[in-house]
């Protein structure tokens, strides 16, 4: 979803060739929007297995990117804990590859990697906005894959002068968000499980254009920051959004503690972003209910081809 939010992102704010890496038989859903738009031409795309050293290595010997943005992953909690050997490849090993590759590509200097909100601890959190050097305590597989591959990030920026803007991102969605995650489309039963939780929601699209500014920063060597949108809301709340948008409120039936319970479960984190705010001017644009409207509308279409 991110990354091709990132692609609109790109083709309309810059005049860059942008190529885009994709995983073999997913398809191209997601950038239907930019393959078929004004600057399309400035658009390539690739298919690589990520976790395939060798294929990494052709792929950036290639292209020659001198600016690499990094977003593939796992990116459910949830999931990490039942597939935790797949997150670990797909997050941290994959991560890897792409260093490596870029190390042995002269012209490969800037790197900026997708992190994520959800190393922090939110026990020590309380309530407040944790900053970038707040204690960071992984409560799922995928929380500490995102900190092995900020770690392995750090090595190769230090040892091999790749500059590197690690992002740890709140949670984001918004249109093309996949089927997968809570907020996106369900059958009119919808089965929820824990619903207090609280989430720094931030549009997609705001976290898009905060990459595009990370990769135009000039900061030397390895840089940490926070993004993410400063009101909390809870999973319920959203929920309960979503319903009063729907056509079919009245038809929806919500089966409480039918998802099962995770090991660890993170119940509210605010990141302060006020670091990257300054370096950058970024500040988030949507609001949330908008930005589960764009959501709901996206599915609406996504629905309407299949029949």
């Amino acid at each position: 979803m991110t990354g091709s939010h990132l692609v609109d992102e790109l083709l309309v704010q810059t005049d860059w060739a942008v190529v885009g890496v994709t995983r073999p038989g997913t398809g191209h859903t997601s950038l239907a929007d930019a393959l078929a738009g004004p600057d399309a031409a400035r658009l390539s795309l690739r298919e690589v297995e990520l976790e395939d050293p060798a294929a990494v290595s052709e792929l950036v010997k290639d292209v020659e990117p001198d600016l690499v943005y990094h977003l593939a992953a796992q990116s459910s909690p949830g999931l990490s804990f039942s597939e935790p050997q797949d997150t670990v490849r797909a997050n941290l090993v994959a991560t890897t590859n792409v260093l490596e590759a870029m190390r042995n590509n002269p012209s490969s200097k800037t790197f900026v990697l997708a992190s994520s909100s959800e190393v922090y601890s939110d026990a020590t959190a309380k309530g407040a906005f944790v900053d970038e050097e707040a204690d960071i305590a992984p409560a799922s597989p995928y929380a500490a894959t995102k900190i092995a591959a900020e770690l392995m990030a750090r090595v190769y920026s230090d040892a091999y002068r790749i500059k590197t803007h690690v992002l740890r991102t709140s949670t984001h969605t918004g249109p093309r968000r996949a089927s997968v995650f809570a907020e996106s489309a369900q059958a009119p039963v919808v089965k929820v499980g824990d619903l207090s939780a609280l989430r720094t929601y931030t549009d997609v699209r705001d976290i898009a254009r905060a990459y595009r500014l990370a990769g135009d920063l000039n900061a030397e060597g390895w840089a940490l920051f926070n993004v993410g949108a400063p009101t909390q809301i809870s999973i319920a709340d959203v929920l309960k959004t979503l319903v009063s948008l729907s056509t079919m409120a009245d038809e929806i039936v919500v089966e409480s503690g039918t998802q099962p319970k995770r090991p660890l479960e993170v119940r509210q984190i605010r990141p302060d972003s006020s670091k990257f705010m300054s370096a950058t001017g970024w500040q988030p644009t949507f609001e949330i209910r908008q930005t589960l409207l764009d959501l709901l509308n996206y599915w609406r279409r996504q629905v309407s081809r299949t029949r």
